[in-house]
């Protein structure tokens, strides 16, 4: 019965269709739209543009969040092997749960379950269950929708050693050096 802006029409249609990626991050829940629409391909800034308003952030926010990146009227998720090796979620300004489960499959991939583990450590425990859920969604995604084989064995490679990098994690000791942001 009142007046309200588009960007508020289209979250609430959005939350009433069951949007599940409600209880993410904006730009996490913008993520996930995208990546089961486009993957990692490079589309056109504008498609970037509707769905950002509908998740109530901007494509700067997207940029300045760290998860993707928009050039030349164009815009992409950064992949996996695109995203900087000293990433420290301590000193990241926008933590988003896709950025936290994207690093810890470059990490695991890369440098083993233990530094992954202590990655997840410096990520917070206020953030395991959401990057867990995020990795099975993602598998889902990528094995059903993308049917893309070789992106679905990086979320299980997640999923499959999870309690392991739990254990490890909660072994790390809270004076590490990695808590002074020397990790990675």
């Amino acid at each position: 019965d009142s007046k309200m802006s588009l960007k508020t029409a289209l979250q609430i249609i959005n939350r009433e269709l069951g949007d599940e990626q409600l209880d993410f991050d904006p730009e996490t829940s913008f993520a996930i739209t995208w990546f089961k629409e486009y993957s990692f391909k490079e589309m056109d800034y504008s498609s970037a543009a509707n769905i950002a308003n509908a998740k109530g952030i901007s494509v700067d926010d997207l940029g300045r969040s760290g998860l993707a990146a928009s050039k030349g009227g164009k815009f992409k998720l950064i992949n996996r092997k695109d995203l900087p090796n000293n990433w420290n979620p301590l000193e990241d300004n926008i933590l988003t749960v896709w950025e936290c489960c994207q690093h810890l499959i470059r990490v695991l991939n890369e440098d083993g379950e233990v530094k992954a583990s202590e990655l997840l450590k410096m990520i917070g425990k206020e953030k395991f269950d959401s990057v867990k859920e995020l990795t099975y969604q993602l598998y889902d995604i990528s094995i059903n929708i993308l049917q893309d084989s070789q992106e679905a064995n990086a979320y299980n490679s997640l999923i499959s050693v999870w309690n392991d990098l739990i254990n490890l994690a909660n072994q790390v000791d809270d004076n590490s050096s990695m808590e002074q942001g020397s990790f990675i």
